[in-house]
């Protein structure tokens, strides 16, 4: 889903005109790259945080040459579901096909 057909969705769900929801949507995502950018955590009880976290700088390999390179630390957003959202998750029906592979997997 992209976030115009979530946008959508939520308006329907709502029962919000879709311009307003629009509007409220955007400032939402706004607000929270801004306070995530700013170092802030943002928890969102039963559903998850958003925070930054930052990425040690290491040594890495170039695949074609095999020559050693310096990977520098940086931030990356992330997001940790609460344990609301991750017992929900668990509950979701896992398809069938899953276990099939792993059968194929498990038999090579």
């Amino acid at each position: 889903m992209n976030k115009d057909e979530f946008i959508r969705f939520v308006a329907e769900r709502s029962e919000f005109p879709l311009f307003l929801t629009r509007r409220f949507m955007d400032a939402t995502i706004t607000s929270i790259k801004d306070i995530v950018l700013s170092g802030e955590k943002i928890y969102l009880r039963d559903f998850g945080t958003f925070y930054l976290n930052l990425r040690r700088g290491r040594i890495g390999r170039k695949v074609k040459t095999g020559d050693t390179v310096e990977i520098p630390p940086k931030y990356i957003p992330a997001f940790k579901p609460g344990e609301e959202f991750k017992r929900a998750a668990e509950k979701k029906h896992v398809p069938e096909w899953v276990y099939e592979e792993e059968e194929n997997n498990d038999s090579d």
